[in-house]
């Protein structure tokens, strides 16, 4: 159970990741499909206090300056993203909090207790991995109507 500071920390969170954030999976034709989390933001103190925290919640993350190619006057941005082993504790640490991805929270959890149980068990799962796939590609393009 976490103490009143922690949950308030995770409330916190689970309100700046609804507005910033970005849970999806992450493929490729070369490699099996991830889970990622990611959470952007000008606010590089603000970034730096959320990945403190999550540290001090076990939870890996790296923080690192997103570099832009677009020209103009525009601010630095920084992300963090969770470390693949992360991203399933942080999904369910944030679910009961999250209002407009609680969708892909739940669906990202999903898909990492199925990469788990495939390493204890030796079973694979890709249709039920695509369907999630699919699933998140299409909230996180239209989001909540």
């Amino acid at each position: 159970m976490l103490e009143w500071e922690q949950e308030k920390f995770i409330i916190y969170l689970a309100g700046f990741v609804d507005g910033e954030g970005c849970l999806n999976l992450k493929s490729s034709k070369r490699q099996r499909s991830a889970a990622r989390f990611t959470l952007s933001n000008t606010n590089h103190g603000v970034l730096l206090f959320i990945q403190f925290k999550l540290e001090q919640l076990d939870i890996t993350v790296s923080l690192n300056e997103i570099r832009r190619n677009t020209p103009g006057n525009r601010q630095r941005c920084w992300c963090i993203e969770a470390a693949q082993n992360s991203v399933g504790k942080l999904c369910k640490l944030l679910f009961p909090y999250l209002i407009v991805k609680s969708q892909q929270a739940e669906l990202l959890s999903r898909f990492v207790f199925l990469r788990e149980l495939e390493g204890s068990t030796g079973n694979t799962f890709e249709d039920e991995e695509s369907e999630i796939y699919l699933k998140l590609k299409t909230l996180n393009r239209v989001g909540v109507s």
